[in-house]
């Protein structure tokens, strides 16, 4: 996964803390002015969540972007 190989970590040492659904921006405002349907994906690794969100559109399944802030937990 992008996570495990940017902590140089085994995948065991990763756990999903939370899917949540949610809408976000489109990404490119002159293709589209609706939110976009998607998913708010926490994981946990050496107790610090990092965050990704999964966003869905017409022309591709998912399209992954992370949130460059991780809180500790």
């Amino acid at each position: 996964t992008d996570l495990q190989e940017r902590l140089d970590v085994r995948a065991e040492a990763i756990a999903l803390e939370s899917i949540e659904p949610s809408t976000f921006p489109c990404p490119s405002p002159s293709d589209c002015q609706e939110r976009l349907p998607g998913y708010v994906i926490r994981l946990k690794a050496d107790d610090v969540v990092y965050e990704y969100q999964g966003k869905v559109s017409e022309r591709l399944s998912v399209i992954w972007h992370e949130v460059t802030e991780a809180s500790v937990r």
